[in-house]
């Protein structure tokens, strides 16, 4: 099978949905030819070829490796489908799998329009209307008609939790429903290892994520500020980027914090992997979630994860053994959980257990869930 790969962010450029994005590819390619069209960036290649996966960066506008804009994303789509209609002349395609109904979702519909080639999409969350409305309001607002004809059109729209479904089936209607696929993210679970031991000198604990209101970074520092009143000696380290980054370093400084908290900005994943190996929790109260990478990784490193029910759909934590689930994202909540791991976990030199860190290894590992997509692309 062909397979005509489409996002503007493809590693080392983008976040989560770009390692999503390759962990999927670097599967498909295993029984199939996997032709990825992304944007270019200064330092890398045009054209990148490893045995059946071949990566076609694009010389569009892009300032940052971790970061992107409207303006960004439509010099992606314009020269994208220019590409592709030149790329489809000579080259045979089964299928077109796109990344976010939009930009990665326009260019494949109206590749279909042009080619006939069928398309399936991945929606990575705030893509469809209304599944984060504070955010994205006024996108979803300008493009509702857009998005939702491009989702009907497509073969399958594929999902990455029940709550991503269910607001997806209210999108398209009651008729298309049964196109809207889950599928859960998974991690590279050979690269994060399961660290047993760590050193418990101080508590530490690490936030891998974009700086937005979703994520809730602020309350977290609000939090970190209560469990310092208390006397409780900690260390945390911010990995990531985004619009609340001053507001962020303004509150670390109002709380005279520097020395207990830093914000490190985009890290590699080899540096976010040392993160998880010398730190003890890993805390995320989002809002909302499709279904987070980064708290799958630091699960499967041996983490315990302080995370919301938003975050929590497939039920990766089971209370007091692997993490605590919140339901609120109430500061003062957040800092009693923590400083309950901190008694009842760090004090006493408990990590936690084999079984649990293994049951999600073995689930949520990309062999696993990339068969999962090779099994629906064989029957569109």
């Amino acid at each position: 099978m062909n397979i005509l790969m489409l996002n503007y962010e493809y590693p080392p450029l983008g976040g989560g949905a770009g390692q999503v994005t390759i962990n999927i590819c670097k599967q498909l390619a295993r029984h199939n030819r996997v032709f990825v069209v992304t944007s270019g960036f200064k330092g890398l290649p045009e054209i990148e070829e490893s045995d059946n996966l071949i990566v076609y960066r694009l010389k569009c506008k892009r300032k940052k490796k971790f970061g992107s804009n409207v303006f960004e994303m439509l010099s992606w789509l314009r020269h994208s489908l220019k590409f592709c209609d030149e790329f489809l002349e000579r080259q045979d395609v089964d299928i077109i799998f796109a990344h976010f109904s939009m930009p990665g979702g326009e260019v494949a519909y109206r590749l279909y329009k042009r080619f006939n080639i069928p398309y399936v999409i991945m929606s990575h969350g705030h893509d469809i209307p209304w599944f984060y409305p504070q955010q994205m309001f006024f996108y979803h607002l300008m493009l509702y008609f857009r998005i939702r004809k491009i989702c009907r059109v497509s073969k399958t729209n594929f999902m990455l939790s029940p709550e991503m479904k269910s607001n997806a089936d209210r999108f398209t209607g009651r008729d298309y429903s049964n196109k809207n696929l889950i599928i859960p993210n998974a991690c590279d679970t050979n690269f994060f290892p399961h660290v047993k031991k760590r050193n418990h000198d101080k508590l530490r604990l690490v936030f891998v994520g974009r700086f937005v209101h979703q994520k809730q970074p602020l309350a977290v520092i609000a939090a970190l500020d209560l469990l310092n009143r208390k006397g409780i000696d900690f260390r945390v380290n911010f990995l990531g980027n985004g619009p609340l980054l001053k507001k962020m370093q303004l509150m670390v400084h109002k709380a005279k914090l520097e020395d207990k908290i830093k914000i490190k900005g985009w890290q590699s994943l080899g540096e976010i992997k040392k993160e998880y190996a010398k730190s003890h929790v890993f805390i995320m109260p989002s809002k909302a979630e499709g279904m987070s990478v980064a708290i799958i990784e630091a699960l499967v490193s041996g983490l315990f994860v302080i995370t919301s029910n938003a975050a929590n759909q497939f039920n990766l934590i089971k209370e007091g053994v692997n993490g605590f689930v919140l339901n609120s994202n109430n500061p003062e909540l957040i800092a009693n959980k923590i400083e309950e791991y901190y008694e009842n976990f760090f004090v006493k030199k408990i990590a936690v257990p084999d079984d649990a860190v293994k049951e999600i290894v073995d689930i949520y590992n990309w062999e696993n869930i990339g068969e999962k997509y090779m099994e629906m692309l064989r029957k569109v």
